[in-house]
Order: C-alpha cells, then structure tokens, then sequence
C-alpha cells in the first residue's frame, strides 16, 4: 500500500480533531449512528473474505473448506463462550489477540520473526488500545459495568482506572516507544522499512485518539484506519496476484458480512441490544471480539506471506 493511503487517512483523523476541538463532540445518536454505519460498511466487511485469504494462504489445490470451516466456527463458538462465562479473561485474551492483530496491520513492514519485532507490534497494538480505552476512564465504565455484571474483579478495575489510568497508559506508550527503538537499533534496516513511517504516524495517532471521545476515537481508527488499511491489502493480496476475480472478492465479502450481521443482531436482540445506546455498542463490541479470534489468525498467515515475499522495502502492499 502507498504511504499516500494512510496520509489521506491521518488527514481525515486530524480534520477530525479541528471540528471536535472547535466545535465539541458529536451528540451521542450521531457518534452511534456514525459508528454503526461503519460496522456496516468497512468493520465487518473487512474480515469477511477470511476464507478466500486462506485459500491464498494455503495456495492448496484441494482447499479443506469443510475443515477450515469447522475449526473456524469452533474457534468463534469457544471465544463466545469464555467471554460469557468468564468475562474478565475473555476482555483479558480479547485485548491481547486485538492488540496484535493492530499492530501487525499497522507496522505490516516489520519483520515479527524475532523477539523484538513481536514485541514492537504488540506494545504498539497495546498502546492504541491504551489511549482509546485508558485514557477514556470514565467513559468506559458504563461498558465495564455492562460486562461485569457485579464481578468484583470488575468492579475494582473501575476504581483502579480512576486512579491509574492515565500514567499506566502513558507507561504503555512509552513502552512502545522503547520496543520499536531497540528492534529498530538490533535491525537498522527496519528503521527505512517500518520504523520512520511509525515515527511519521504515532504522534498524530496517538494526540487524535486521546483527544477525541471514546467512541468517537474507536470510530476513526477501527473504521477509518484499521478497516481501510485491512481492506486495501486483502485485496491486492487476493486479486494483484491473480488469485481470484475482483467480483468473487466483493461477492464472498458481502455474503459473509451478511451472515456475521445476522448473527450479531440475534445475539443483541436476544440480549436486549437496543436497551440504551451503550448496550448496542457493547454488543456490537462484543460481536467485533468474538470475531476477531479466527481474524486474527488468518490475517496473521497473510501479512507472514507478504513479508516474506517482498524484497524491496520501497513496494508492493506490505510497505505502506
């Protein structure tokens, strides 16, 4: 992908920010209704050609669709079922799964072969999520409440981000800083391949997602950031190499985003998803996490197979 691509992105994010810094936030039916019409159009989308990407994966001439299926479903039937059962290490395992997967589609250069290089993605992942939700505390109570469920580990954390918040998420960020330093002095030639273009981008990142609201912020870089990013390299993955047919993309896409709607408008229903504008959004979280588990496994085999199969640091879709 072309640095071009996330500059347009960042520009978006920092317009963003001017209107929030001048005019206030959004009211909270149009950070809803601007947060769901992304679910709808890009969230979701974006994980919905998961089987043609492992099909590319694999690049097997008898693909184990039945098998690849079933390992598929079991591992979202098991993610949902810890998440129910045992909410605090499900948000736990969720977090460190989605970190990951961010900040492997963010710094998608980066060799992750070696300690450093896994541990730069995931303090990177880490800090993101810890600016969006750390440095929202008390905005976030309200989901924290709607997961608890009156657990006391719950409960505590409440307390525990009122007083702790803020410096633990500026601890996470200066870690990542660290990470991606140390990988980037161990491996000089990551610095031209990934590390100047995450100096290039985190600052703005990290000032647009502390500054923006909770939701607001969530919106720009799952949305806007992530889901584009995602996309734009699934599908030159897929099509660039003559894999498979733009058309076949765009049809598989639509056919399992349907499916995955349905299912987690089921789910919401069944649980009183439209209570209140904070348990529809719960809930789509929720739905988000339990899809994220099987996700992040595929896309994780794709960005190893672009890596790897990229050369120059200066093309193909891997650098940007």
């Amino acid at each position: 992908m072309k640095i071009s691509v996330r500059l347009v992105l960042m520009v978006v994010g920092i317009s963003w920010l001017i209107l929030h810094e001048g005019w206030g936030p959004l009211s909270q039916g149009w950070q809803m209704g601007l947060f769901l019409i992304g679910i709808l159009t890009l969230g979701v989308p974006h994980g919905a050609a998961d089987l043609l990407v492992e099909m590319r994966n694999r690049q097997a001439v008898a693909f184990p669709l039945l098998s690849f299926l079933a390992r598929y479903l079991a591992r979202l039937a098991l993610f949902a079922g810890v998440l129910f059962f045992f909410p605090t290490l499900g948000l736990g395992i969720f977090i460190l799964i989605a970190a990951f997967h961010f900040g492997e589609t963010d710094l998608s250069a980066l060799d992750a072969q070696g300690f450093t290089g896994k541990l730069a993605i995931l303090l990177h992942g880490l800090s993101i999520l810890g600016i969006i939700l750390l440095g929202h505390g008390d905005a976030l109570k309200p989901y924290l409440a709607l997961a608890g469920s009156g657990r006391m580990e719950l409960s505590a954390a409440m307390g525990w981000l009122h007083a702790y918040g803020f410096w633990a998420m500026i601890f996470i960020c200066l870690a990542a800083f660290m990470a991606m330093a140390v990988h980037c002095i161990r491996h000089p030639v990551e610095w031209n391949k990934a590390g100047r273009q995450w100096a290039l981008f985190y600052l703005p990142m990290a000032i647009i997602l502390w500054r923006l609201p909770l939701l607001e912020g969530f919106t720009f870089y799952f949305i806007s950031w992530h889901s584009v990013l995602s996309l734009d390299c699934i599908v030159g993955y897929l099509c660039r190499s003559g894999a498979f047919s733009r058309r076949k993309v765009i049809a598989q896409i639509g056919i399992f985003s349907a499916i995955a709607f349905l299912g987690i408008l089921a789910v919401g229903l069944a649980g009183f998803m439209f209570a209140s504008s904070t348990t529809m959004a719960w809930y789509v979280f929720m739905g988000l996490a339990v899809l994220t588990a099987p996700h992040m496994e595929v896309m994780h085999h794709m960005y190893h197979r672009l890596r790897s199969s990229t050369p120059s640091p200066a093309g193909g879709l891997v650098r940007g």
